[in-house]
C-alpha cells in the first residue's frame, strides 16, 4: 500500500485497513460494519516525517539574517576607525577643538555645556563650584572675555594623547577687583574609551580678599562662633572653632571678642601671581601666605588665609597669633 492511503477503523469490530478516500465509506471484511478514514492520525502521521526530516520545512530567513548582521558589523567597525560615530558619545581626540569650544562656553557664561567638559564622576560637584563662581565674583551676566589663551599637551602625542592644559587670562576679577586682570587653567585628561578629552580642575586667579576680611572682623566682633565657622575650612571647621574657643577660655574674651579696629591685607599680590611650568609639564600655583592682621582693642590678631577653587573663595586656616 502507498502512503498516500488513509488509516480506517470499523466502528462495529475496529479492524483496521488502509483505503484510498478519507471521504468514502467501505464494508468491513470481518464484521460488515462500517469503515471510515481518521483522517486526524493520518495528519499526525504526516507531522511525524516532517520531524524526522526539519531541513525540508526551513526558509532562507536565517542566512538573510546573518548576511545583514555581518554588513552592520563591518560598518560598524568602519564607522569607528573613521569617527563616524563621534557625533553621538560626544567624542574629539583634537584638543585644538576641545580648546575652542572651552572658551566660547567660558565666554558665553554657559554653566551647563562648563559642566559637561567636566569628568562624569564629578560633574555635578563642578557645577556647583561654577555656579559659587558667579556669585561670589558677581559674574552673572557671563564670565569675562578672554585676552589671551595657549593650550598643550602636557603629556603624551598627538598619537596617543593624556594630559594637556588650556591657560588663558581675563580682565576683571569680580567685585572688589574689577580692573584687575586674571589668569585661569583647566586641565584635561584624555580618556581612551570614550575616545574624548575631560576637564578634572580648573583654577582661577583668587579674587580679592579686601572684602572677605572685613566680613569676617564684622563677624569677629559678634562673638559668636558660628558666626565664624562660615571663614574655616569645611574639613577644618571644627578644629578652628576649638582653637579660637581654647584661647578665647585662656585670655578671658570667651563669649566677648576684643573688638577690631583696624584691618589690613597683605601677601595678595604675591598669591595672584600667575601658575609657574613645572619641569616635564603642568603648573604650579603660588603657595604665598595671605595675612589679614586686625588691631584689636587689646593685642594683633592675624589670620592666615589659603584660596579654596572648589568653594572659589578665601577660607582661614590658621591664626599666627591671638589678642
Amino acid at each position: 500500500m502507498s502512503d498516500s492511503k488513509f488509516v480506517a477503523h470499523c466502528a462495529a469490530c475496529g479492524h483496521t485497513y488502509k483505503v484510498p478516500s478519507d471521504t468514502k465509506v467501505y464494508p468491513c471484511k470481518e464484521c460488515g460494519g462500517e469503515v471510515t478514514a481518521d483522517v486526524e492520525e493520518h495528519l499526525a502521521a504526516h507531522r511525524s516525517i516532517r520531524e524526522r526530516h526539519p531541513h525540508e520545512a526551513t526558509t532562507k530567513v536565517p542566512a538573510y539574517t546573518a548576511a545583514v548582521l555581518l554588513v552592520l558589523v563591518v560598518l560598524g567597525g568602519l564607522g569607528y576607525v573613521q569617527g563616524w560615530f563621534g557625533f553621538l558619545t560626544g567624542a574629539e581626540p583634537d584638543f585644538d577643538k576641545v580648546t575652542a569650544s572651552f572658551v566660547e562656553n567660558w565666554q558665553g557664561g554657559d554653566l551647563e555645556a562648563l559642566s559637561g567638559k567636566y569628568h562624569p564622576k564629578k560633574a555635578e560637584a563642578f557645577a556647583e563650584t561654577l555656579g559659587l563662581i558667579q556669585k561670589h565674583r558677581g559674574w552673572s551676566g557671563g564670565f569675562p572675555a578672554v585676552l589671551k589663551e595657549t593650550h598643550k599637551l602636557t603629556k603624551g602625542t598627538a598619537d596617543a594623547p593624556e594630559l594637556a592644559e588650556i591657560a588663558f587670562s581675563f580682565e576683571g576679577l569680580g567685585k572688589g577687583g574689577e580692573d584687575l586682570e586674571g589668569w585661569g587653567t583647566a586641565s584635561w585628561q584624555f580618556e581612551p574609551s570614550r575616545d574624548r578629552w575631560y576637564m578634572y580642575n580648573l583654577r582661577l586667579c583668587p579674587s580679592p580678599l579686601g572684602d572677605r576680611a572685613l566680613e569676617f572682623a564684622t563677624a569677629w566682633d559678634t562673638s559668636s562662633m558660628g558666626e565664624l565657622e562660615r571663614f574655616f575650612k569645611p574639613t577644618t571647621k571644627e578644629d578652628m572653632v576649638g582653637m579660637v574657643g581654647k584661647y578665647g577660655k585662656k585670655h578671658g574674651w570667651l563669649g566677648n571678642h576684643p573688638k577690631i579696629v583696624q584691618t589690613v591685607v597683605t601677601g595678595e599680590d604675591e598669591a595672584r601671581q600667575p601658575p609657574l611650568a613645572i619641569p616635564g609639564g603642568g603648573t604650579a600655583v603660588s603657595m604665598t601666605a595671605v595675612l589679614s592682621k586686625h588691631t584689636t582693642k587689646q593685642d594683633p590678631l592675624v589670620a592666615k588665609w589659603v584660596f579654596s577653587s572648589d568653594l572659589d573663595q578665601w577660607v582661614i586656616v590658621g591664626f599666627k597669633s591671638f589678642p
